[in-house]
């Protein structure tokens, strides 16, 4: 057991330079599907609709996904 905050552990693993690196992904579980999963692509707009909750901006959902090298073009997704 870590008695630790989720938020405090890159800081335990990591330099300070890969912690850099380090972000929380913005997605909504609910947009995965078995036809999405297969084809590998998802629309970024209906990904950001499928939110129930905290729905983020489409600002921050793009720079998520750019972040993690999952932009195909202005409006796919690599799921």
């Amino acid at each position: 057991m870590i008695p630790n905050k989720l938020s405090e552990l890159p800081k335990m693993f990591f330099e300070p330079i890969e912690q850099k690196s380090i972000f929380k992904e913005l997605m909504c579980y609910e947009y995965y599907t078995k036809t999405r999963y297969i084809l590998n692509k998802g629309n970024i707009d209906e990904a950001l609709a499928s939110f129930k909750l905290d729905k983020p901006s489409k600002e921050d959902f793009v720079q998520s996904l750019t972040k993690a090298n999952s932009i195909i073009d202005e409006n796919t997704f690599d799921l």
